[in-house]
């Protein structure tokens, strides 16, 4: 907590600026730092030396799109977990994270009850294509510990928003 008040103490108005317009839509144009920096009352190339010097401090993880698969026309998802050797797991990450289908793919800690360690979110148009991908897959991978986890609603999908950022005069 101490790192995140001194980072947070180095911050300044543009930053926090910045910070609260990214957690709205960006606008959807060609030149989208640009309508930004209009906004925030300053030139583009400060706007992205500022975005460069919070993601590397650490504020700033990263900038991305959150998109709705049900509306873009992906109405099948499932978590496929595998149990991938120790020595395997870059290799088979690595080819799950190179096909179009997956978005998401995370190595996690195994458990007795559980002794999955790589997961992989799976999308496609339908519950068949999505059994199919993962059939063929472990097969090629020569995966024989698997589970394919279908999602039955969609609970939450957004981000996380910080409503007011902590003036740093304020902390103590």
């Amino acid at each position: 907590m101490k790192w995140v008040i001194e980072q947070m103490l180095k911050l300044t108005e543009l930053d926090r600026i910045l910070i609260q317009q990214l957690q709205s839509e960006i606008p959807l144009c060609e030149e989208p730092y640009a309508v930004i920096a209009r906004q925030a009352g300053v030139e583009k190339s400060e706007v992205l030396k500022r975005l460069k010097f919070l993601q590397d401090k650490g504020v700033l993880r990263r900038i991305a799109c959150l998109l709705n698969h049900r509306d873009s026309g992906y109405k099948a998802n499932g978590m496929f977990v595998c149990k991938v050797s120790p020595d395997r797991i870059e290799e088979v990450a690595l080819a799950l994270i190179c096909l179009q289908q997956v978005s998401h793919c995370y190595q996690r800690k195994t458990y007795q009850e559980w002794p999955y360690n790589l997961y992989a979110m799976i999308h496609s148009q339908s519950y068949q294509e999505v059994k199919e991908f993962v059939a063929s897959f472990v097969k090629e991978e020569n995966i024989d510990e698997y589970k394919l986890l279908f999602s039955t609603e969609e609970i939450k999908k957004t981000s996380m928003k910080y409503e007011e950022l902590p003036d740093p005069e304020n902390l103590s």
